[in-house]
C-alpha cells in the first residue's frame, strides 16, 4: 500500500447513521484509486488478500454501532451491499416520489409510465461479467498494464 493511499484514509470520515451518501462516495474513490473498487462492486474473489485488506478498512471506517450489521460478512462486497441495502432503504422519498403524492389524480397514470422505463444493464464482453462495458472492464485494464513493455 504506497503513501498516497494511506494519505486518502485520512480523509473518510467514520460512517454514521447520518453521513452514508458523503461516506460512500469517500470511499469509492479511495478503493477506486487502489484499484480495489471492481472487488467490492463485482464481488470478485479472484484476490483474496486485497479482499481481506477492503474488509478490514471498512470495518474500520464504520461506527460501533453498525459494525452487528456487517461483523458477519465474508466478503468485502457482501459488507457493501447489506450497508447499501441498509442506508438505501432508508433513503428519503424521491422528487417523483413527492410530486405522486401531491398529485393524487394522476397517481395511476403516473405510476404505469414509471413501470415502463427499460433498465439498462450492461455486459462487457471482455470479461463476460454485468455492471460495466469493456471500456470500463479493470481487469482489462490490468491485463494490458502487465503486457506493457517496460522502458
Amino acid at each position: 500500500m504506497d503513501i498516497a493511499a494511506l494519505k486518502l484514509f485520512e480523509h473518510v470520515p467514520t460512517l454514521t447513521d447520518n453521513n452514508w451518501p458523503i461516506w460512500k462516495w469517500k470511499v469509492e474513490l479511495a478503493l477506486k484509486h487502489m484499484e480495489m473498487w471492481p472487488l467490492v462492486n463485482d464481488g470478485d474473489l479472484s484476490q483474496p488478500n486485497d479482499d481481506i485488506k477492503i474488509r478490514s478498512l471498512i470495518g474500520l471506517w464504520v461506527d460501533d454501532s453498525l459494525v452487528p450489521l456487517i461483523k458477519d460478512c465474508k466478503t468485502s462486497h457482501q459488507m457493501w451491499t447489506t450497508l447499501t441495502e441498509h442506508f438505501e432503504n432508508e433513503v428519503q422519498p424521491s422528487t417523483s416520489t413527492t410530486k405522486l403524492l401531491s398529485n393524487p389524480e394522476k397517481n395511476s397514470e403516473s405510476k404505469s409510465i414509471e413501470k415502463q422505463e427499460p433498465k439498462i444493464r450492461l455486459k462487457c464482453i471482455f470479461c463476460e461479467r454485468d455492471g460495466h462495458n469493456e471500456k470500463q472492464c479493470w481487469r482489462k485494464k490490468r491485463l494490458v498494464h502487465k503486457l506493457k513493455p517496460e522502458g
